[in-house]
Formats: structure tokens, C-alpha cells, sequence
């Protein structure tokens, strides 16, 4: 069979191969595989770096939360958070409000407004411009979460008293120091006696929002599933209810309940 010829470009090339191998010595070569090497292991791992990356960043900024939280908890309270939940929390916080004067005081979903002005102004003196109230909170978490920008200042550590019954601590303890510890703020508690206040929480609810509460940190309000806040309509009726004359009937006029003023 004869022999093909090669054409005089195909020649050339050959000719040029040939003569870069005699001319790379083993270091040139060693060194040319080893950067490939590298190439193809950077190429693998980029979205490995990335993830290392985005670590390190929630990690600096996480250290940078934790910091400011531990300075508000040396801190005086400056405000009172009431956690939705029945008459008494409300009439411990007008209790509170009375020993702490001009100390703001924010009631998340709690009675009609009509009731509160009973509960505050009316019955025990305080001056209702005071009183701060979201209706939009469903749930212990929503609590927080809702509260976030009325209490958030800047960079500025804060501390604020949390009045809710024993029982609920537990859940509100780990809320709120995700929620409001992510944003500088540090919580006091404020716990009452009497009917109820020892009836626990479920567990299982419990877990789950502080699963949610830790999603909310880094995402916001996107990960709140839809039933743990209040629609609109449902915010401004509680918030136009006129004046309830007997939504305090059978409850004591004064609720023993643990604060400590720091």
C-alpha cells in the first residue's frame, strides 16, 4: 500500500512538535502538568469556595450581632413589651408602667383597643399616649418579628422588659433572643401569676419556631408561613373596637407577677 504523503502544512506542524518536546525539558513539562492540575481543581471546588465564603461572612456577622447583644444585656430596660395572650399580662404591664414612668410600653395583638384604654388609663392612671399596640401578630414569634422596627435604633444596643405568664417564657426566651438578640436587643422577663400561668407550651410548636425564628434572621419576613399574621381587615377592626366596660369583669384588680429592674 503506498505510502500517503503528508502536505507541506501538516508537514510543518509535525515539525514543530517535534521540536517543542526536544526543547521543554522535564521541569517545563512538570510544571505545565501541575498547572492543569490546579485548573481542573479550582474548576471542581469553585462553588466549594463560594460556600466557604458565604460562611465566613454569616459567621463575621453573626459575632458582630452576638457582641452588641451582650452589651444590651447590661443595659436598662427602656421599654415594655406585652406579648398577646389575655387581660392579666395587660394589667401586670399597667402595673409596671406605674412603677416605671415614662417607660413606652408596646402591646402586641393583645385586647381590643377599647379594652386597653380600660385596662391603662382609666383604671390605672396610665397615660395612654404611652401605649404603642400592633394587632398583626398571630403567634409568639410574630410577636417579635412585628416588633423589630419599632424597637430597632440604628446600631444602638437596647434591653426592653417581656411580660407574658410562666408558662410561655420558655418559647418567648427563645424567640425573642433570636429575634430581637439578631437586632441588638436584649430581653428582661417580666412573669405573672394566677389562672393559667403555668400551662405549658407544645414542644413540638416550639421547635418549629425557633426553626422559623433562625430562617427570619437571615431571610426576613419571606419565610413567615401565611397563618402567623393577622390579615388587615382583621388588624384594623381590633384596632377601631370602641371602649369594652367589661372585658376586665373577673379579673383581679392587681396580678402578682417577677421583675427584676435591670
Amino acid at each position: 500500500m503506498p505510502r500517503r504523503k503528508l502536505s507541506k502544512q501538516g508537514s510543518n506542524r509535525h515539525k514543530r512538535s517535534n521540536r517543542r518536546s526536544k526543547l521543554n525539558p522535564p521541569l517545563v513539562q512538570y510544571w505545565f502538568a501541575r498547572r492543569l492540575l490546579w485548573r481542573q481543581w479550582f474548576t471542581k471546588r469553585r462553588i466549594s469556595i463560594g460556600a466557604i465564603a458565604v460562611l465566613l461572612l454569616v459567621t463575621a456577622w453573626g459575632g458582630r450581632m452576638w457582641w452588641r447583644y451582650r452589651q444590651a444585656l447590661d443595659l436598662q430596660p427602656d421599654a415594655i413589651v406585652v406579648l398577646g395572650g389575655g387581660v392579666l399580662r395587660e394589667i401586670a404591664a399597667a402595673q409596671l408602667a406605674r412603677e416605671v414612668p415614662d417607660v413606652p410600653i408596646i402591646v402586641s395583638s393583645g385586647s381590643p383597643l377599647g379594652c386597653l384604654r380600660l385596662i391603662f388609663e382609666q383604671q390605672r392612671g396610665v397615660d395612654f399616649d404611652r401605649v404603642l399596640v400592633d394587632f398583626r401578630a398571630r403567634v409568639t414569634l410574630t410577636n417579635f418579628t412585628t416588633l423589630v422596627p419599632f424597637l430597632k435604633a440604628g446600631d444602638t444596643p437596647r434591653k426592653v422588659w417581656v411580660v407574658t405568664d410562666a408558662g410561655n417564657w420558655p418559647r418567648a426566651r427563645k424567640l425573642g433572643q433570636i429575634v430581637f438578640g439578631s437586632r441588638g436587643i436584649a430581653i428582661s422577663p417580666v412573669l405573672i401569676g394566677g389562672p393559667g400561668s403555668s400551662r405549658g407550651e407544645s414542644a413540638r410548636k416550639t421547635h418549629l419556631q425557633v426553626i422559623l425564628a433562625g430562617a427570619w434572621v437571615l431571610f426576613g419576613d419571606f419565610v413567615l408561613p401565611p397563618g402567623s399574621l393577622n390579615d388587615r381587615f382583621t388588624a384594623r377592626q381590633l384596632a377601631s373596637t370602641q371602649q369594652l366596660d367589661n372585658c376586665t369583669n373577673g379579673y383581679p384588680e392587681f396580678v402578682p407577677m417577677q421583675w427584676w429592674p435591670y
